[in-house]
C-alpha cells in the first residue's frame, strides 16, 4: 500500500474525528452556558429578586419576544421519527465502518468508498425521512381527535375561560 491510498484511508478517520471534537466543543460550551445563566438566576433568588420571565426553568436564556410569542412549547419529534433518525446514525456508522474495513482491509478503497458509501446514503435518506416526518407530525394528537370527545387546550371553544 503506497503513500496516497493510506492518506486516502485516513480521511475519514480524521473527518470523524474532527466531527466528534466539535460535537465535544459544543456540548462542553452548551453546557457552562446553562450554568452561568442558572448561577445568575441563582444569585439574583438570593438578593431578594425576581428573576426575569426570559430565563426560564432550563436554565437558558431566551429573549423577551421569543418567550412572550411562545403559546405552547415545542413539540417533541414523534417516536417514528425518533426511530428513523436512529436507524440512519446507525446506518452512517455502519457505512463508515465498512468503507474504513473494505478500504484498508482489501486495499480497494474505490470498493470500499462505494459499498459504504451506499449504506451511508440510506442513512442519510432515514434522517432526511425522520426530519419530515417530525414536521408533519408536529400538531398536538390532543388537536386532532376524531372520536367526538372535547378538545381539551388552549382556546378551546369547550373550556369556558375563567
Amino acid at each position: 500500500m503506497d503513500v496516497d491510498d493510506m492518506l486516502f484511508a485516513a480521511l475519514p478517520v480524521l473527518v470523524l474525528v474532527g466531527l466528534f471534537l466539535l460535537a465535544a466543543l459544543w456540548i462542553s460550551r452548551r453546557a457552562r452556558m446553562r450554568e452561568w445563566a442558572h448561577r445568575e438566576r441563582i444569585a439574583m433568588i438570593e438578593k431578594g429578586l425576581v428573576p426575569p420571565a426570559e430565563l426560564y426553568a432550563g436554565g437558558a436564556a431566551r429573549s423577551v419576544l421569543e418567550t412572550s410569542l411562545a403559546s405552547d412549547p415545542p413539540a417533541r419529534p414523534s417516536r417514528v421519527a425518533t426511530q428513523f433518525r436512529s436507524a440512519g446514525v446507525m446506518f452512517i456508522g455502519l457505512g463508515v465502518a465498512l468503507a474504513l474495513i473494505i478500504s484498508v482491509t482489501a486495499g480497494k478503497p474505490n470498493v470500499g468508498l462505494g459499498l459504504g458509501g451506499a449504506i451511508v446514503a440510506l442513512g442519510v435518506a432515514m434522517i432526511v425521512n425522520a426530519v419530515l416526518t417530525g414536521r408533519e407530525g408536529s400538531e398536538s394528537p390532543a388537536r386532532n381527535r376524531d372520536d367526538g370527545g372535547p378538545i381539551v387546550g388552549r382556546g378551546s371553544p369547550d373550556v369556558p375561560k375563567s
